[in-house]
């Protein structure tokens, strides 16, 4: 049975009241019915996405428990017919004039041990990762911390998940922001994720950036070094290092040990708007903008290094472009700063 199967069944086993249901359940299901009808209507301004709908719910079903007994015995979410129907009513009904998804906002009111945290920190996932937004970001808001931390460490927990199952090089963590955060701190919580990536099978690379606490090469190399782990390293951005003025002599000194990653791109060396918007929207393809891309990768190359180049170009306007288009100039363009 497909997850929009077994939520239409929950839908009318609710409406047939074989399944206790409060009264706000019958009207949402009531709804949800209503809309199957009307869908066909031309006036009427929603239409049902299965496809969408049951990809979510598979992708939160490849995820798998994080704690108790099912986490050790290794095995994966399995929805309910009516989480399968608040999945579905979510990410199934689209707009026919954009196709954007009907619902912005849900409120869900759920008792106590019914796998809600786990839940959101799978949507959480599937929103940062497969819901085809660039920059997402996701953020867990509670009544204390503690609750909090419940979603994030799931959430943590299937990233990695996703990582063994995509069979991914590695994941790049960093933050966005200063903080007063202390390096042997930071330097613990760098271990311990280096510890979950080994048990995934991954490397866990940090990323060094301009608007973070670690914004130089010393302290990413205090925080790799700290943690001792061998899974763990550093990837190197060529469009914070240009940014943040450091000579690529310098990157290219680094221990290859440590040195497990690079992407490049091109910019501008000032800009009007914030460092922020200006790594999410105005990044160039290599060699249509002011970096010496080709001077940065020969100075890596002549170093030593033999791993994995990225390539992290986010602007707004390539956005507009087919797939196919960004990919092959993304080539062509990255290519030629190779020998």
């Amino acid at each position: 049975m497909t997850p929009t199967q077994k939520a239409n069944q929950y839908v009318t086993q609710v409406l047939k009241g074989e399944v206790p249901a409060c009264q706000q359940i019958k009207l949402a299901s009531q709804r949800t019915a209503e809309h199957f009808e009307r869908q066909a209507d031309p006036s009427f301004p929603y239409y049902y996405d299965e496809a969408q709908a049951d990809r979510v719910c598979r992708i939160v079903e490849r995820f798998k428990h994080v704690k108790g007994k099912w986490a050790a015995q290794g095995k994966r979410l399995v929805l309910e017919p009516w989480q399968c129907w608040i999945v579905c009513s979510l990410y199934g009904w689209k707009r026919k004039a954009d196709h954007t998804r009907k619902f912005r906002r849900a409120t869900l009111v759920i008792p106590r041990k019914q796998g809600k945290s786990l839940l959101a920190a799978a949507l959480l996932v599937f929103h940062l990762i497969f819901d085809g937004e660039h920059g997402a970001e996701c953020f867990c808001g509670a009544s204390n911390l503690a609750q909090a931390k419940e979603i994030f460490s799931a959430a943590q927990k299937m990233l990695l998940d996703a990582a063994e199952v995509l069979g991914a090089r590695h994941v790049k963590v960093g933050h966005f922001t200063k903080t007063a955060c202390s390096m042997p701190r930071m330097i613990e919580a760098f271990s311990a994720l280096c510890t979950d990536g080994a048990n995934h099978g991954t490397r866990i690379l940090y990323e060094m950036m301009p608007f973070c606490d670690l914004d130089s090469v010393e302290k990413a190399l205090a925080l790799v070094d700290g943690a001792g782990a061998k899974n763990g390293g550093i990837v190197f951005d060529l469009w914070h290092i240009v940014k943040l003025k450091i000579p690529y002599e310098k990157i290219a000194r680094v221990p290859l040990r440590y040195l497990l990653g690079v992407e490049i791109n091109d910019g501008t060396f000032e800009c009007p708007w914030s460092l922020h918007e200006d790594t999410i929207n105005h990044r160039r393809l290599c060699g249509e903008g002011e970096f010496d891309v080709k001077g940065f990768v020969a100075a890596i190359l002549k170093a030593g290094y033999q791993g994995p180049w990225g390539i992290e170009v986010l602007n707004a306007e390539l956005r507009k472009k087919t797939l196919e288009d960004i990919t092959s100039s993304a080539y062509s363009t990255t290519r030629a700063q190779f020998p």
